[in-house]
């Protein structure tokens, strides 16, 4: 019998909940201690400009974005607060000089949801200026869990009317499997927890029989598909990301991965658009979207 299909998730989704910015008195006290500021009160100067952007908004505590960041800390390097060129041909000479190190003072956490295991095993190992937290299959049931739909099958399925998706046989064969999986993980969950409560109430101890449900879920989860939905916390700072949404969003990446990278892109191109500005979207040989950085990585 084929899953129902509000266990099916057809697209990732992506917020962006947290991002490096200013403190709006912190950055006062640089502007002192690097003894600029009659320069950050012309407006006319770099450093003003920054100034400007950031106390945009009165009696606010925090503020900026990602690229005026960076920019603080490029034109620390140089003390090139009072002239230099203007805040968007900056990013621009720094994307061709490829001096990207600027970008790794600024960091995005989102919250993911709606891709598959097979996905964040792929996503995981970019471990440089990262992080990640997933939710667990030991602690967390998953009789509830959703699947994820291969994007292969998913463009597939475009456009179709609900009759035509119950009637789909690629998605009937997936829907079926995910169900198999899913009633044989609840039955081998349900036997783990009889047996070991009768073996508690027996005697036994293993460390007080730890947590009967968290044993009886990490043995049960062998059975979950790699499209078993997951969620997690990820967190990038902005060079890191680049690196990785160029190389995931292209086109011979795997394609669940790809079709998440514009999503991510889009989550954060508001912190920083100048260091995102290039980033343009494309169609594939194969008639599915991919993006690239037209500057690259640095």
């Amino acid at each position: 019998m084929p899953i129902s299909m509000d266990k099916i998730v057809f697209n990732p989704a992506v917020s962006k909940f947290a991002g490096t910015v200013f403190s709006l008195s912190g950055l006062e006290d640089a502007v002192s201690q690097l003894d600029v500021e009659d320069a950050a009160a012309n407006a006319a100067s770099p450093i003003g400009g920054i100034m400007g952007r950031t106390f945009a908004v009165p009696d606010a505590e925090f503020g900026g974005n990602g690229d005026d960041i960076a920019e603080f800390a490029g034109r620390q390097c140089y003390n090139s607060f009072e002239k230099g060129r203007d805040s968007t041909a900056y990013h621009l000479n720094i994307k061709e000089q490829r001096h990207g190190s600027i970008y790794e003072h600024v960091s995005l956490c989102f919250l993911i949801s709606g891709v598959s295991r097979s996905l964040t095993h792929e996503l995981l190992r970019h471990r440089v200026g990262v992080a990640y937290s997933q939710e667990s299959q030991r602690y967390v049931d998953a009789k509830n869990i959703r699947f994820v739909l291969p994007p292969l099958l998913a463009y597939h399925l475009e456009g179709m009317t609900p009759e035509e998706l119950e009637a789909d046989p690629e998605l009937t064969i997936f829907r079926r499997s995910c169900n198999n999986s899913l009633r044989e993980y609840v039955a081998l969950q349900e036997q783990f927890v009889a047996r070991l409560r009768a073996m508690q109430a027996a005697g036994a101890k293993e460390n007080a029989i730890v947590s009967l449900k968290k044993r009886a879920n990490e043995a049960a989860r062998s059975l979950l598909p790699n499209a078993a939905e997951t969620r997690l916390i990820f967190t990038a700072n902005l060079r890191s990301l680049r690196h990785i949404l160029s190389i995931r969003g292209a086109e011979p990446a795997d394609l669940e991965i790809r079709r998440l990278a514009p999503v991510i892109l889009e989550s954060a191109r508001s912190h920083a658009p100048q260091f995102f500005s290039d980033f343009v979207a494309m169609v594939g040989e194969d008639g599915i979207s991919s993006i690239m950085a037209e500057k690259g990585n640095f």
